[in-house]
């Protein structure tokens, strides 16, 4: 399908350190990946977790400049 993973998009790729994680409402990690190109196809442990709201949070450095980028923000699961 269309949105079948989730995953950051970055305007230009050059990033060292990458790491993606991913959890649920009471702050359990439920995915992550140090893979720029992996996404998180909506499951634990190769079962669908449930539709609701799950916190996402990005950390890597920029190749070119050296600067620290973290980020955090959610997204809403729909199955």
């Amino acid at each position: 399908g269309f949105n079948d993973g989730f995953a950051p998009v970055f305007n230009q790729p050059w990033v060292d350190d990458y790491e993606f994680l991913i959890f649920d409402r009471w702050g359990e990690r439920i995915f992550r990946s140090q893979v720029v190109d992996e996404k998180w196809d909506g499951r634990l442990a190769n079962e669908v977790v449930e539709t609701e709201v799950y916190v996402w949070k990005l950390t890597c450095t920029d190749r070119l400049t050296g600067e620290l980028i973290e980020r955090i923000g959610h997204v809403t699961l729909l199955k």
